[in-house]
């Protein structure tokens, strides 16, 4: 399954079981690990671009 279909699972606010189970993950945990870092590195950047763009360096 592409990556992009199976994150697109989680930001649909499919329930992370239900996810866990599709990409054959053994437990939530796996899921939850992979996706917590993803979500965390798409907010930091977010968040570095709105500051860029209201002029920090």
């Amino acid at each position: 399954m592409p990556k992009d279909v199976r994150s697109g699972y989680l930001d649909s606010d499919v329930d992370i079981e239900s996810v866990s189970v599709l990409m054959g993950h053994a437990n939530t945990k796996t899921t939850e690990g992979f996706y917590s870092r993803k979500r965390l590195n798409k907010a930091i950047d977010n968040a570095r671009n709105s500051w860029l763009s209201k002029g920090g360096q």
